[in-house]
């Protein structure tokens, strides 16, 4: 029902990955992302690229980077980032060769450091972009930690309504399997976080999700 109503869902699994913690629910997060048009019509791939993609479709770097003008984000280098991956992510599409070469590589560097992951073991920036270039990392500036994951998440929250979604649904996998104890300990503190990141939805829309 919430991807009738035009919300992207996000499907975390608590029990993966001990997803207590700010930066793993922030790569869960990115990985977990599913758009309309996946769970509606069984096309694209989930993740944060997925969603990217999808957008390229409609929108270009000029529209992405118009629609972000004046919003206010934790992270503000995400408002020069994003633009540009957009329109990478689009000559792909357009070339039809499903990689860009360096370009393409640098996107999947920077997936991954949004999402709080490392690469090649290390979330340096710095040290990334002298293995693989480009000018999109040097805007990117740094990558998420564990003190500030919770800002970079609030941050993707806050980005895709104005690129054409009207919010993010989440939905929590609990599993049986786990040690109950464990168990708890992952959910209640993700349910404290997604209860905080959920300020900002209207009550009624909630309403009309959950009914």
């Amino acid at each position: 029902k919430a991807a009738k109503l035009g919300f992207l869902v996000c499907h975390i699994d608590a029990q993966a990955g001990g997803t207590d913690d700010d930066l793993s629910l922030l790569s869960a997060f990115c990985s977990g992302l599913y758009t309309p048009k996946m769970l509606l019509s069984d096309l694209g791939e989930p993740g944060l690229q997925g969603v990217l993609t999808e957008i390229s479709t409609t929108l270009d770097e000029i529209d992405v980077r118009a629609r972000l003008r004046g919003l206010e984000l934790p992270v503000p280098s995400l408002k020069d980032v994003i633009p540009d991956m957009v329109r990478v992510l689009r000559e792909e599409q357009r070339e039809a060769a499903g990689d860009c070469g360096a370009r393409g590589a640098e996107i999947r560097v920077l997936l991954s450091l949004i999402a709080g992951k490392q690469v090649d073991g290390t979330r340096s920036v710095a040290r990334l972009r002298r293995v693989y270039g480009g000018s999109i990392l040097g805007k990117l500036g740094r990558s998420p930690g564990r003190r500030d994951a919770r800002m970079w998440l609030n941050s993707l929250l806050l980005l895709f309504r104005p690129l054409g979604y009207r919010g993010v649904f989440m939905v929590l996998d609990e599993h049986d399997t786990m040690i109950p104890k464990t168990m708890d300990h992952h959910v209640v503190q993700l349910r404290r976080k997604m209860d905080r990141l959920a300020e900002g939805l209207p009550t009624e829309e909630r309403r009309r999700i959950e009914e």
